[in-house]
């Protein structure tokens, strides 16, 4: 049963991830002036990256436990998040 929780918070986090992006690249296009094909890379590799992601961590949870690796899985997310909001332009 423990499993199921963290799989769906893992299903939470990855949709939160992927829904966000959207809503950040309408906010930032204007500001940075970001084109169609910065846009199309920045959210593809979102998508590409979520897909690795869970492949990865899928198999690493199987040996070390999902709960473990929930939490790495947070870590990087907010490294991630906090590493955009300093970044000084798309690239």
């Amino acid at each position: 049963m423990e499993d199921h929780v963290h799989l769906r918070y893992g299903l939470l986090t990855d949709a939160y991830d992927l829904f966000i992006i959207g809503v950040c690249m309408a906010l930032i296009k204007p500001i940075w002036h970001v084109g169609k094909v910065e846009e199309g890379l920045v959210e593809s590799t979102a998508l590409l990256a979520s897909a690795i992601g869970a492949l990865l961590f899928v198999r690493v949870a199987d040996m070390l436990g999902r709960k473990r690796i929930y939490g790495v899985e947070v870590l990087v997310l907010a490294a991630g998040a906090i590493a955009c909001a300093f970044s000084p332009n798309i690239w």
